[in-house]
């Protein structure tokens, strides 16, 4: 009796861990469509800029290194959109 105890607890855990794993899973799910149909980003012209950035004041080089930072990025995350 003790063995089939230990054995319904053990299921009992893995059932709720994969309704759990299914809720949260729906849940990103609704979550990405619907930013998907709210979030207009900025033009990557607009933003990937020394001035929208901050950069004014940096090296030529570092200049350099965040704007294309920023484009990868912006192509990283917007594409997906």
């Amino acid at each position: 009796d003790s063995e089939e105890s230990t054995l319904d607890k053990s299921v009992l855990a893995a059932e709720m861990s994969a309704g759990l794993m299914t809720v949260l899973g729906l849940l990103s799910f609704v979550s990405a469509v619907g930013l998907a149909f709210t979030v207009h980003p900025p033009g990557e012209q607009e933003l990937c800029q020394s001035d929208t950035l901050g950069l004014q004041n940096e090296t030529e080089g570092r200049q350099k290194l965040d704007l294309a930072a920023c484009h990868g990025l912006y192509t990283g995350v917007f594409s997906i959109l």
